[in-house]
């Protein structure tokens, strides 16, 4: 090894511990390629409740009615014909049973979805894709389902530091964290911390440690931090095959002795 290298290996030795790690695999794509069924229409049905300004489609062909529909501030929608009719805090199973009502026919003969989410909001701090921000909430889904949903994570996530920040707004209890296991989901290990998300929830993705230190590096000095770190995976990976030769040597020699034990007797 030259000496400039060894230099280099001194030089930064403070932050080869934390910046020197082996890459991860690409821990983005598998999470992109998790399987997550969507949720289905049934269960937005029963589990969504529309509320002001989301945009409703309803649809009564009985009727020969067929429009969009924006929930006003009063919480209510206009039906020609009808009138204004309150569906604020409904779910959609709600909302066609109390459209059939109006209308008096069979709630059979009623079809409502939601075509613009626009009431309420899931809020993504830290290494998401795209910028930091407010994503429409669309019932309750996985985190894993929701992070596919925006587009994933980036390249300087840490798996291991993502939390859900649940703050209880308007209900009077105290916020919530909860620590989501990224990594162990999509391996299929664990999916106890996969929660379902609730509106006004944070979904907080931490930075990875190599990340974190490569920008603490000036620029000038990226390249030589670049060979010290290959330096010392080097050493890391000759150090971890010397202690696997010696652990198979050790188990030789314990089986040439409980043979010789054998033979002895």
């Amino acid at each position: 090894m030259s000496l400039r290298c060894l230099q280099l290996v001194v030089i930064f030795s403070p932050w080869l511990s934390l910046g020197c790690a082996a890459e991860a695999p690409n821990f983005k794509r598998d999470l992109m390629a998790h399987s997550v069924p969507p949720p289905t229409a049934a269960a937005r049905a029963e589990e969504y409740h529309v509320r002001c300004p989301d945009v409703l489609h309803v649809s009564v062909p009985v009727k020969g009615f067929d429009e969009r529909l924006e929930i006003a501030p009063d919480g209510r929608i206009r039906l020609n014909g009808v009138g204004r009719l309150r569906v604020e805090g409904l779910t959609l199973d709600g909302v066609r049973k109390s459209v059939a009502d109006a209308l008096e026919v069979s709630v059979n003969n009623v079809h409502v979805r939601v075509v613009e989410y626009k009431s309420q909001h899931i809020y993504v701090f830290g290494q998401v894709a795209g910028l930091q921000r407010a994503v429409p909430y669309q019932g309750p889904e996985p985190v894993s389902r929701f992070l596919q949903r925006i587009g994933g994570i980036t390249a300087d996530a840490a798996s291991d530091e993502v939390y859900v920040v649940r703050p209880h707004i308007g209900s009077g209890k105290p916020p919530e964290v909860f620590h989501i296991k990224l990594r162990d989901i999509v391996a299929g290990r664990d999916q106890s911390t996969n929660i379902r998300l609730q509106p006004f929830d944070e979904v907080h993705i931490g930075e990875s440690r190599k990340c974190a230190v490569d920008k603490c590096v000036p620029t000038l000095l990226q390249p030589a931090f670049e060979i010290a770190c290959s330096v010392c995976r080097s050493f890391s990976t000759a150090k971890e095959r010397a202690g696997a030769k010696r652990r198979r040597q050790r188990r030789q020699l314990r089986q040439q002795e409980r043979e010789a034990l054998v033979r002895a007797k």
